[in-house]
């Protein structure tokens, strides 16, 4: 069973190629990123550590951040993946997924909602129902349309966050190598944007 650790693997060894050294994350080409693939081999089965996230962070918010939705979220290097949006529905009125690569960037908006379907795939339902066991997630009538409603995508790098987006943050950055001055940069930047806006529900930072 894959651990989230080594879900770019095959990637990694790709751009390696390319470099006598690892790449840094600005080197790294994530446009050609293929999120069907990458969402087929991570999230099309339920994964045992996909569980515990999704478990820990619908009891944090659950616990942290009861009322009505009125708080703006931001998921940051959302890549092909929707449980971190679903975490906020609750609580959120508007949620952005900041993304970097483009073809994350149309696969998110394809997923979110289209002219062929209402809302998220079917796959993501075994998601929900684990949130859904909270009663603040059981409260959420028609998650599908809330999410296409308030969701919005914006290409952006974790670099190139602003100060303050909103009261409600679930920040994440992920993809960051073991460059030191990057990880440095991206906290900073995740941070910032805490300190910054007044009040923050939540900060997790993957690097």
């Amino acid at each position: 069973m894959a651990d989230w650790r080594f879900r770019l693997a095959e990637a990694d060894r790709a751009a390696e190629a390319q470099y006598d050294v690892e790449p840094s994350n600005a080197q790294f080409n994530w446009d050609e990123f293929d999120p069907d693939q990458y969402v087929t081999q991570n999230y099309r089965d339920f994964q045992s550590d996909d569980l515990k996230i999704v478990q820990t962070l619908r009891d944090f918010f659950a616990e942290h951040a009861s009322g009505q939705p009125s708080r703006w979220g931001i998921d940051v290097g959302s890549g092909a993946n929707l449980y971190p949006a679903m975490a906020l529905l609750p609580f959120c009125a508007k949620i952005d997924l900041r993304e970097f690569g483009r073809r994350n960037v149309t696969w998110l908006r394809n997923e979110i909602s289209n002219e062929q379907k209402p809302g998220y795939s079917a796959m993501w339902d075994q998601y929900w129902q684990v949130f859904a066991a909270n009663d603040a997630y059981h409260q959420v009538e028609e998650p599908r349309t809330a999410l296409a409603q308030r969701a919005r995508v914006v290409r952006q790098s974790i670099f190139d966050l602003p100060a303050a987006v909103g009261h409600g943050h679930n920040v994440v950055c992920c993809g960051i190598p073991d460059d030191p001055e990057e990880r440095v940069q991206c906290r900073y930047s995740a941070l910032r944007q805490r300190a910054e806006a007044g009040r923050a529900v939540c900060g997790r930072v993957h690097a």
